[in-house]
């Protein structure tokens, strides 16, 4: 892990919003946000449409959340910390209207595809998931999804823990689920690789040593933009927030600090 060294210096006021993972809810990133939240002036857990019974409707794509999530953050001063599925549609956010942003931590994310045939063999495979969600219920789907290879350290967890995370899976309808599968997948989100460039604002990608997929995401990402930087947690998986949140909230205290110097 890099070695990073923090000075106390005033901040502007900065509100922190955390966007957890698909199968999470507002209380996901509470390890994370716990650690540094007395360096906000507010933080606000945002919750995804179709989890834990937040509104969500068939029409919607993955450009109507991006622009809605947006439309409800200040006007500016905010700081995105998301994972997974939440770190890809806080990138969006933060591409869309980047004057609202002063940085993002982004945990497990990915810019998008940009093969043709890879997005559709993701769609195929997301839309499998999502059948299998509507059909077998969400405790034999979170047993399926908990098996992936991608969640294996998780196995190490504490038990009260994992049973923790598996009643967080649970919880939830399974129709607003499967259709946040469809609508704000890897494969219905839109490429943002050609934007990254565009970045003006510091943005920490975190990745655990196990994740090598993520990770080589990570390095691509790093190699499009001089504001992108990327931490790798030894020991750990996919879901750093929950197998590291320390390391993740040392990522953000350093953008908190970098914000407070523009």
């Amino acid at each position: 892990m890099d070695c990073l060294y923090f000075r106390e210096r005033p901040a502007r006021d900065l509100t922190l919003l955390a966007l957890h993972g698909f199968l999470g809810d507002r209380g996901s990133l509470a390890r994370v946000t716990a650690r540094v939240e007395q360096g906000f002036a507010r933080t606000e857990a945002l919750l995804l449409p179709g989890h834990a019974g937040a509104r969500w409707d068939p029409a919607w794509r993955w450009d109507d959340v991006v622009r809605s999530l947006n439309e409800r953050t200040d006007a500016e001063g905010n700081v995105l910390v998301g994972y997974s599925m939440g770190a890809r549609v806080a990138l969006s956010m933060l591409l869309d209207a980047p004057e609202r942003y002063a940085g993002a931590v982004l945990v497990g994310v990915d810019a998008g595809i940009e093969d043709a045939a890879l997005r559709g063999e993701r769609v195929a495979w997301e839309r499998a998931m999502s059948e299998a969600i509507v059909r077998d219920g969400l405790e034999a789907f979170g047993a399926r999804w908990e098996a992936l290879p991608v969640f294996e350290s998780q196995r190490a967890l504490p038990e009260a823990l994992r049973r923790e995370l598996r009643a967080r899976r649970a919880q939830h309808e399974p129709e607003g689920v499967a259709w946040a599968m469809r609508a704000l997948g890897t494969g219905a989100m839109p490429s943002r690789w050609g934007e990254l460039s565009s970045l003006r604002v510091p943005v920490v990608l975190v990745t655990g040593a196990f994740d090598e997929k993520f990770t080589a995401i990570a390095r691509r990402m790093c190699a499009r933009s001089e504001r992108i930087s990327a931490r790798v947690i030894e020991g750990v998986g996919h879901d750093a927030t929950i197998e590291a949140p320390e390391a993740v909230a040392e990522a953000l205290q350093f953008v908190r600090e970098e914000a407070g110097r523009r």
